[in-house]
């Protein structure tokens, strides 16, 4: 019995291995030529150094395509003259003429250009008086603003994904998507009279603006609290059909032809709360309210480009350029409040002494004061303002960028690259911010920086 077991295992084990050294095959000097082209062609060898034919070559009908690459080293028997191919070699699974096409994903790091913001919350000494923590003067410091903001690097994701709709990768489409998460920053004043903190406050005055102290804290006077951020973000993508212009085996040059859109978002806010303090003597009164600036920027338009790229073995490098003609739809939002109140046992001219105190005008201070005895829960709106407006802009959107790919295998790649985009006609909410009931009109240009790395499959 055990002699049949080992006839068995030897049929089992060499068998295929006789069949296959049975069959013809096909001497290095027959084996037809191809020129290598990294952009659509993989990389197999056969044995003796000959290279597979391109794919149209090798597509007939009944065809089964391999799901891998074949090693080199291996060999290809040749097709009977009266039939179709019964081995094809192709860099998907499945048979027949499948399109190409491609999925890649980026980790992004990048900037954007930081918006200027004016001082919203400063310091200063104490024995500067009613000028501590004034815009302009030498020992002011500001504690939130008083220079550009947002314009750390961040992260962010890049997606795209693309089809060609021929084998021969003439014509195409893609579609990007990329997106930098949200910037923030703030400052948090909590509550306590120990340093000054101060909210400059501008009023207009004819022509022109008299700065005015709103102390959230002066040691001995007054003391609260003060909280404001600044928040950015900042999306895109856009649709490309891609043509080839010219090609070669180590080349491409293609035309690009879609749409763009773009999303940047600004918001700045600033809220206090501010009581005077009772040993002080003056009668206790409180200021509170805040200051809410938000922008939203949407830009909508076609755009034209070019795309080249060129490589060598493994390595290679590709540089697109675009330019887009569109329209800038700019929202604004502005929202302001000041809100009063003040002990209702006190008389009307020393609560409006104590309101004065908080930054109230004193002229305003007089008129409302004796009011709040008799107003809801002792309290009066001071100052409301509530702007909201669409503008349109005429948009120009440009890109550049260059990426540098080395292929792992026949379907995956790695890339690092780099992208700057410019815009022009935007409208931020930390640039229109003028600490006083009106905006500053005016739109500025956008700028980002864009660092990728990430992973391109070939299908």
């Amino acid at each position: 019995m055990r002699y049949w077991v080992w006839v068995v295992c030897a049929a089992v084990a060499f068998g295929p291995a006789a069949v296959a050294r049975a069959q013809p095959q096909m001497p290095p000097s027959e084996a037809p030529l191809l020129t290598s082209n990294t952009f659509i062609d993989p990389l197999i060898i056969l044995s003796g150094g000959a290279k597979v034919p391109n794919l149209q070559q090798l597509q007939a009908p009944g065809c089964v395509l391999l799901s891998d690459a074949v090693p080199a080293g291996d060999s290809l028997p040749p097709p009977a003259a009266t039939e179709p191919l019964t081995r094809c070699i192709f860099a998907r699974c499945g048979c027949g003429p499948e399109l190409p096409s491609w999925l890649t994903a980026e980790w992004v790091i990048g900037t954007t250009r930081g918006p200027t913001l004016a001082p919203v919350v400063t310091t200063g000494p104490a024995s500067s008086g009613a000028f501590a923590g004034a815009i302009g003067q030498g020992a002011t410091m500001p504690l939130f603003g008083g220079h550009p903001v947002l314009n750390d690097y961040r992260s962010g994701l890049r997606a795209e994904a693309g089809i060609w709709f021929d084998p021969d990768r003439h014509t195409g489409l893609s579609v990007r998507l990329y997106s930098l998460f949200s910037a923030t920053e703030n400052v948090t004043v909590p509550s306590g009279g120990a340093v000054v903190v101060n909210l400059p406050q501008f009023t207009g005055v004819g022509a022109g603006a008299v700065q005015a102290p709103l102390f959230v804290a002066f040691p001995g006077v007054t003391e609260g609290s003060v909280a404001a951020s600044a928040r950015t973000t900042f999306t895109g993508g856009d649709l490309n059909l891609r043509q080839l212009i010219d090609g070669g085996d180590t080349y491409r040059f293609e035309a690009l032809a879609g749409y763009r859109q773009l999303h940047l978002g600004d918001e700045l806010s600033a809220s206090f709360d501010a009581t005077t303090v009772p040993s002080s003597g003056l009668t206790a009164a409180r200021l509170f309210g805040g200051d809410r600036v938000s922008t939203r920027n949407n830009f909508f338009g076609p755009q034209l480009g070019l795309f080249a790229s060129t490589g060598c073995d493994r390595l290679s490098v590709e540089a697109h350029v675009a330019s887009a003609l569109g329209v800038t739809v700019s929202e604004l939002g502005f929202d302001r409040a000041r809100t009063v109140s003040a002990n209702p046992a006190a008389s009307g001219s020393a609560a409006a002494s104590a309101l004065a105190t908080l930054g109230v005008p004193f002229t305003t201070a007089t008129a409302v004061a004796p009011t709040l005895p008799t107003a809801a829960a002792n309290q009066a709106a001071l100052a409301q303002t509530h702007v909201h407006n669409t503008l349109t802009y005429l948009g120009v959107v440009g890109e550049g960028g260059v990426r540098v790919n080395w292929r792992a295998t026949d379907r995956l790649r790695l890339t690092a690259g780099y992208s700057f985009i410019y815009w022009n006609n935007v409208r931020r909410a930390e640039e229109m911010f003028t600490a006083s009931t009106t905006l500053r009109p005016q739109a500025v240009d956008f700028t980002t920086h864009l660092f990728t790395l990430g992973l391109d499959l070939r299908f």
